[in-house]
């Protein structure tokens, strides 16, 4: 809960960034994108990295039954916007991977689970995507094993309908 919120009160912030964010003058940086890119320079045919995607689960993700290499499914839960036009819609299906997937067995250590998102499905068309990793991780265990196991503590864990903010590294072409 405390990280859907962190991540909800950082799109916010981000989005209305976006709104203000000053032009940019030739040869400096650009400022990083989100769902809704600031800039008139984005082309609706490209999407430039450091785009924000935001997706939904379509199954609960934890990691005493997920292994480094399984792939997961998932649903755009917010478009991608560019220049006025919705370049990845609401729903459109994204097929992730599980990068890293542990469960804390010790007192003090914490399960974690790393995911990205490898493409997204517009129509007949598959887009190869790479985003950053998002790592998930539990509260540190604190009781005996027994007392872990009863409680799934030490188990990194998102649940069905979570949304989950990725980070596009690499600009994609949708031609």
């Amino acid at each position: 809960m405390k990280n859907a919120r962190y991540c909800t009160l950082l799109a916010a912030a981000l989005l209305v960034s976006c709104q203000t964010a000053p032009k940019s003058s030739a040869g400096a940086s650009p400022v990083p994108n989100t769902a809704v890119a600031a800039s008139g320079t984005a082309s609706s045919q490209e999407i430039p990295a450091d785009t924000v995607l935001w997706i939904r689960l379509g199954k609960d993700l934890d990691s005493t039954r997920l292994k480094a290499g399984d792939r997961f499914s998932a649903q755009v839960s917010s478009p991608i916007v560019l220049n006025g036009k919705a370049v990845v819609p609401q729903g459109a299906p994204v097929q992730g991977v599980v990068v890293e997937s542990n469960t804390a067995t010790q007192a003090g250590g914490s399960g974690t689970l790393g995911l990205r998102i490898t493409s997204v499905r517009m129509g007949l068309r598959s887009f190869a995507l790479q985003t950053a990793t998002v790592s998930l991780q539990s509260p540190p265990v604190r009781g005996s094993e027994t007392e872990r196991t009863a409680k799934r503590e030490g188990d990194a864990f998102a649940p069905q309908g979570e949304n989950l903010q990725f980070v596009i590294t690499t600009a994609v072409s949708l031609r």
